[in-house]
């Protein structure tokens, strides 16, 4: 008994995330991890009774009854993204994670199990009010996108209803540190756009890794490589392409394409500069591109 104590002590340091310290604290843990084990590989079950085409993944959450939507949002996708790379997720055509309120006397049983194999939206039955979130992965028809649908709830309400668009690119990459092996190296980078004009970009190379949001109204992704980042910013009229690539621990481009008003003059400007992803101000380059 001991021994079981002690392995669940560990299991659930490694599984939880923590934010701040005192009240602020956030812990993540699986209802039961046996079973979220179980059904992601789907060994020992009756497939005939599963979705084979998902996966669905069920946790309890503590500490955030002082935490604002986007907070909590925010801890509950960096969650998964540390637990469940990109990678992992888009093996299957939909992967859906569920996060409850923690509860002091177990209530929810065996209805994880009962909601996994039963219920077609994977919601556990009478649990509605202790739902604080839903993010749920659908793979496009597109090999290389997957659709991120993010859903924080207040009781039964849905406070906060955010979807994001995913590009994903695998490319082989020689290992450079032995010449003579035939080992490649698998390199991702995904480039996502949240609430618009917010860019996310991970890659394996840390200094490449980005999140900020930018002062225009729309970001559009056209392309995302290993070694290639394609932006559209739109802002009121005005756009900017550009082709950005890696140098060290930026994205950085050495031209661009403004895009203005329909006007003879200022439609599709291309033009010599030199741009860093990490500070690339629309405003300064659109006001500097239609003086001249």
């Amino acid at each position: 008994m001991v021994k079981t104590f002690a392995k669940n002590m560990i299991l659930i340091f490694f599984v939880s995330i923590f934010v701040g310290c005192g009240e602020g604290k956030l812990v993540i843990i699986p209802i039961d991890q046996e079973l979220n084990t179980r059904l992601w590989s789907l060994q020992g079950m009756d497939q005939r009774l599963f979705d084979t085409s998902r996966r669905l993944q069920y946790f309890e959450v503590s500490g955030s009854l002082n935490l604002k939507s986007i907070a909590l949002k925010d801890s509950l996708t960096d969650f998964i993204s540390k637990s469940y790379p990109l990678k992992k997720v888009s093996a299957f055509k939909e992967v859906g994670f569920f996060f409850y309120q923690k509860s002091a006397f177990n209530t929810y049983g065996n209805k994880v199990f009962l909601a996994a194999r039963d219920s077609e939206n994977g919601l556990i039955e009478g649990e509605t009010d202790n739902l604080l979130g839903h993010i749920w992965f659908t793979k496009l028809p597109e090999q290389s996108i997957v659709l991120r649908r993010m859903l924080v709830f207040d009781g039964h309400i849905a406070v906060l209803d955010q979807q994001d668009t995913i590009h994903i690119d695998v490319a082989d990459k020689i290992d450079k540190t032995n010449e003579n092996a035939n080992t490649t190296l698998k390199e991702v980078v995904n480039a996502t756009v949240a609430e618009n004009h917010c860019l996310s970009v991970s890659a394996a190379t840390e200094g490449l890794t980005l999140r900020r949001c930018y002062e225009v109204d729309f970001i559009e992704v056209k392309k995302v490589n290993s070694n290639s980042l394609s932006l559209t910013f739109i802002s009121g009229k005005n756009a900017i392409d550009v082709n950005f690539y890696p140098l060290k621990d930026d994205w950085v481009a050495k031209d661009l394409t403004f895009f203005g008003a329909t006007t003879a003059s200022k439609n599709d400007i291309t033009s010599k500069q030199n741009i860093r992803l990490k500070t690339f101000n629309f405003a300064n380059l659109a006001e500097k591109l239609l003086a001249e």
